[in-house]
């Protein structure tokens, strides 16, 4: 990661890890960054063809609300689901 970037907030920057992560992970990506983006709430990627696998650090996307991504070739995508589960879960406790 760029050591000059700086983010608002600790969640944004993880977010964009997970993202960066996640893009060396897949074959495409379908649009570019909004660098005026503050929170991470949702990715819908359904119908984009979107081929690869959901890397671990995905589980940092702590804002997240929606996660749309039907219709794609993930591999992996138990392990992912239940690594966000346990995230999500731990900060409801």
């Amino acid at each position: 990661m760029d050591p000059t970037f700086v983010f608002p907030n600790p969640n944004l920057r993880r977010a964009y890890i997970a993202l960066q992560d996640w893009k060396q992970a897949s074959v495409s990506d379908p649009s570019p960054s909004n660098l005026n983006v503050t929170v991470v709430a949702g990715i819908d990627f359904n119908h984009s063809d979107i081929a690869g696998y959901l890397p671990e650090k995905l589980s940092l996307l702590s804002d997240l609300v929606l996660f749309h991504i039907n219709s794609n070739r993930f591999k992996t995508l138990a392990v992912f689901l239940l690594d966000l589960w346990e995230c999500c879960s731990m900060a409801y406790r």
